[in-house]
């Protein structure tokens, strides 16, 4: 390799490309979101009901957030710095692997979109059992699987041209370049994407409206009963004999009141709040996903969109390519501020430790 060669691709890795901002977010992404989902697959997984549909799910959710942080975003960050250095086995490992977590994620999403439905607006239906919610991970797993083959396939070696002088990095293979698969895959990946948006946001939205709904109808209910509660104390019979009031008030205190937090239990907004959790999940990876899907919708349409951006223009696209690294931090998070449940055991984790 000649000295201008050595200084072009130099040029190529440093700031000059925006690699930096990228690389900062990925080891950011790495620092807070493996030992938060680590902590968090630990409490579903031995502290929590492994017996729940809910704890199941998002468990399995879970892991796909553990392999992100371990493996693809250190690959990730691998690819960034030094793509000259990266063999082909591993470059094609690589993209599989972020193909699998992301349709992984996304169809884990969707199955927990169709039976939290189930749960909430059919709620006198069969709920599913425990072993079929289990047959459902692994269905995904290997339909994410098998969707994410052809990135394997399609990936590898790539002639790249810097400057006057040409190096070897890890995208789409040469020897797929020029055929229709990879524009294909691409556009399969955005439909997937745009659909399951779609199927989400429909199925989030009568969730929502039935949780509401009943929620009116409750607060209705426990209005009408604190209504009669009120008129039936009312010492009203006192009129006709004085000692009746004497007779009510010698009762037995300690019998159960009935009240309107009677009504509805503690069912109705455990319920709520896993669907609070799952709905905020749902949220953010739509969100975090966008960037990545756009860009690549881009890309297909337009191969040579990267060789006209500016310095500035570089380092966004850097970032947001790797945008999607945000919804596997932020999972945790959910879970410690929106569950209840797994919040009582993460404190109790913490307390016993000391």
């Amino acid at each position: 390799m000649n000295v201008t060669k050595e200084i072009e691709m130099y040029k190529f890795l440093g700031l000059e490309t925006g690699r930096l901002p990228a690389a900062l977010f990925i080891v950011s992404a790495i620092a807070f979101g493996l030992p938060g989902n680590c902590l968090s697959l630990y409490i579903l997984l031995f502290r929590m009901d492994r017996q729940s549909t809910y704890v199941i799910f998002v468990s399995f959710l879970a892991m796909f957030d553990v392999l992100t942080c371990a493996v693809h975003m250190p690959l990730e960050l691998i690819d960034l710095v030094f793509p000259f250095s990266i063999p082909e086995w591993l470059c094609k490992c690589f993209r599989f692997n972020n193909s699998l977590l992301y349709m992984g994620s996304l169809a884990t999403l969707l199955v927990i979109a169709v039976v939290r439905y189930r749960h909430i607006v059919h709620p006198l239906k069969q709920k599913l059992s425990h072993a079929k919610a289990r047959q459902c991970c692994w269905a995904v797993f290997v339909l994410s699987i098998l969707t994410a083959a052809p990135a394997f396939v399609l990936n590898g070696n790539h002639t790249a041209t810097i400057g006057n002088s040409t190096a070897t990095i890890c995208y789409i293979a040469d020897t797929a370049q020029k055929t229709i698969y990879p524009t294909v895959y691409l556009t399969f990946y955005g439909m997937f994407y745009c659909l399951s948006v779609v199927i989400l946001c429909l199925t989030y939205v009568v969730i929502v409206k039935t949780i509401r709904k009943a929620n009116i109808a409750r607060r209705q209910m426990q209005r009408h009963v604190s209504t009669c509660l009120n008129t039936i104390s009312q010492p009203l019979s006192t009129a006709i004999n004085p000692k009746l009031e004497k007779m009510f008030s010698d009762t037995d205190t300690n019998q159960p009141k009935l009240n309107e937090k009677s009504i509805g239990g503690s069912g109705k907004s455990s319920k709520n709040g896993k669907t609070k959790v799952l709905l905020l999940i749902t949220i953010i990876f739509i969100l975090a996903y966008l960037p990545y899907v756009s860009i690549g919708v881009v890309l297909t349409l337009q191969r040579n969109f990267k060789s006209s951006l500016s310095t500035t223009q570089e380092a966004i696209y850097r970032v947001a390519i790797r945008f999607p690294l945000i919804n596997h931090v932020a999972n945790p998070v959910i879970y410690g501020f929106c569950d209840p449940n797994f919040k009582k055991h993460l404190k109790a984790l913490f307390l016993n430790s000391k």
